[in-house]
């Protein structure tokens, strides 16, 4: 189980999250906020 968790991030973040210390901070919390209309969809 660890190793498909391990897989998932990978395929979701990748290696390379240096592109995350580019994002301003309100651009940072659009990102990691709860968007409602995707979860009613």
């Amino acid at each position: 189980m660890i190793e498909d968790k391990k897989k998932l991030s990978a395929a979701v973040v990748g290696s390379n999250e240096s592109w995350l210390t580019e994002l301003d901070n309100e651009a940072f919390k659009r990102l990691i906020s709860l968007n409602k209309s995707a979860i009613l969809e």
